[in-house]
């Protein structure tokens, strides 16, 4: 059996990425793509991201529009302050900044913003100048926009806000930025928020979402349907992440029989076992399913089951006729018989008949009597025996204890009616007639020795009482269980019940074995069959 296999794959707008260092995100949104097939059902799940550290981070400067208080920056002229403009929000790694020789300006005074007000720095509002120049990380902060401001010290500030303007030349500017998202949003397509990542991630950070993204996906992928889902990471600003990896764990069932779909019906006759199959890949913790007999309301045989080879049997033709009888203790109703047959002719027309005993000979007046009219293309000298059912026309009723005859009489073609040791229970005496002669015994000798032959015969009574159960087991690894149906006919075993099962190869199939009291159909229907849960991990990102 092939497992079903769930597949992934890193998608955006709907074009699969290549594996690489990094995972590129935005706000066009990035997804891992997942296809859960039918069978199996969600159990755990577990998405794992971590941003980048700031190692290697972008030069916002190159790309970001300058403004000075002067109007355009010059890195000639005196200004009071200079913005920097790099169009999305961004968390900020570091800023250094060159003064012209002679510059008065001993601080830089620094704010951000976004789409709001000026906002002071903090805790980076006030940088010293050393030597014409001021470097300073800028740990916790995001900002779109950044203000610089050259100032000097008064004698007794309160605030950065004391800080006095004084108007100098900045000659050259560098500001990095952090590669990690500025915020980030995690949610299952098309609009399902999982997650929401407002605050700035600290440099190298990671986070894992479970719960809340198993009940998404299960809202998404109920039960065991199957289908496809978009785990779907955005950022408002161009950015990347080191890590994204998936774990899901699922639980695989079977819910086809072999070769079939979810419901199978089985033909069903006494004495002959019925089996389903089902392909498994692991050792089975639960089982269901229902059946649902359709039978004929019938007692169970009285008599043993044909033998799987046949070694005597009687020719019967219009100038040999042959009579079974039977003798029922407590009486019932006789609604058919079986015969074990095989024709010797490819047509065959008679009459199958029910005869009261008169003096331990069948009687001439018929209680019941059925026509014999058989087609059989394949008939010949060894032809196949083949259980043949006559269904009478009425119900002949037995008084208890009463002899009652069997009588097959051909008036076309050739049959064999099976001859076997005679059985214990309800069988008599089996005569013969030849050329409308009297009924004699039908002796033979078997091999071991002579012996009264049986005409191998199934009378059919009816069962006027409760339905009689099916007869159920399970068969695996050699292994053989008995199992029995609630009311409802369901069968229903767990890892405990059926931890005698839980034996030789895994991948050993299970089979449903049926039993059936009386001929007709039982229809199998919703099977469930839960294998243990697996685990199976993704990573998005490929490191050098």
């Amino acid at each position: 059996m092939t497992q079903p296999t769930i597949t992934t794959k890193l998608v955006r707008n709907g074009v699969p990425l290549a594996l690489g260092a990094v995972v590129p995100v935005a706000d066009d949104g990035t997804a891992v793509e997942l296809t859960l097939p039918a069978g199996l059902e969600l159990q755990a799940a577990n998405l794992t991201v971590q941003v980048p550290d700031d190692s290697d981070p972008i030069a916002l400067h190159s790309g970001a529009t300058l403004i000075a208080s002067t109007g355009a920056w010059s890195p000639a002229s005196d200004l009071t302050w200079l913005t920097l403009d790099w169009g999305a929000r961004r968390a900020l790694v570091k800023l250094t900044v060159t003064l012209k020789a002679g510059a008065p300006a001993t601080f830089l005074r620094l704010r951000v913003a976004d789409a709001g007000p000026w906002l002071l720095a903090t805790p980076a509002a006030i940088v010293p100048v050393t030597s014409l120049s001021a470097s300073v990380q800028l740990p916790g902060l995001a900002a779109s926009r950044l203000m610089i401001e050259p100032v000097t010290k008064p004698a007794s500030p309160n605030s950065p806000e004391d800080y006095v303007p004084s108007a100098s030349t900045i000659t050259a500017v560098t500001l990095t930025g952090a590669r990690r998202p500025p915020a980030l949003t995690v949610s299952l397509a098309p609009a399902t928020v999982v997650h929401h990542e407002a605050a700035l991630l600290p440099p190298g950070a990671s986070f894992n979402l479970r719960e809340p993204l198993l009940a998404a996906l299960r809202k998404q992928l109920p039960g065991r349907a199957g289908g496809t889902a978009q785990i779907v990471l955005r950022s408002p600003a161009a950015a990347e992440l080191r890590k994204l990896s998936l774990t899901l764990s699922v639980r695989r069932s079977v819910t086809l029989w072999q070769s079939a779909g979810p419901e199978l019906t089985l033909a069903v006759k006494p004495g002959v076992d019925a089996t389903a199959t089902a392909e498994l890949t692991a050792h089975p913790l639960r089982f269901a399913v229902q059946l649902r007999p359709e039978l004929r309301p019938e007692l169970p045989p009285a008599v043993p089951s044909a033998p799987a080879q046949v070694s005597y049997a009687h020719r019967c033709g219009p100038d040999s006729m042959l009579a079974q009888a039977f003798r029922f203790a407590s009486g019932g109703a006789m609604v058919g018989v079986d015969l074990w047959l095989a024709a010797r002719t490819t047509a065959v027309r008679g009459e199958l008949k029910i005869l009261a005993d008169e003096r331990g000979a069948p009687g001439d007046a018929p209680l019941a009597s059925v026509p014999v009219e058989l087609a059989d293309p394949g008939a010949g000298i060894l032809g196949a025996y083949t259980w043949r059912s006559f269904d009478l026309p009425e119900a002949v009723m037995l008084a208890s204890d009463a002899t009652v005859w069997v009588a097959l009489e051909l008036a076309e073609g050739e049959l064999l009616w099976a001859l076997a040791q005679t059985p214990p229970g309800p069988v008599g005496p089996l005569l013969r007639r030849e050329r409308a002669e009297s009924w004699v015994p039908r002796d033979m000798t078997f091999g071991t020795g002579p012996s009264k032959p049986w005409a191998i015969t199934r009378p059919r009574l009816r069962n006027d009482g409760p339905a009689l159960p099916l007869q159920l087991q399970l068969q695996r690894s050699g292994v053989v269980m008995q199992v029995v149906a609630d009311a409802d006919g369901w069968v229903r075993l767990d890892a405990a019940g059926l931890a005698p099962l839980a034996v030789g190869p895994v991948d050993a199939p299970l089979t449903l074995v049926v039993r059936s009291p009386s001929e007709g159909r039982v229809i199998l229907r919703d099977l469930l069959i839960e294998l243990p849960v697996q685990s199976s991990s993704w990573s998005f990102t490929n490191p050098p």
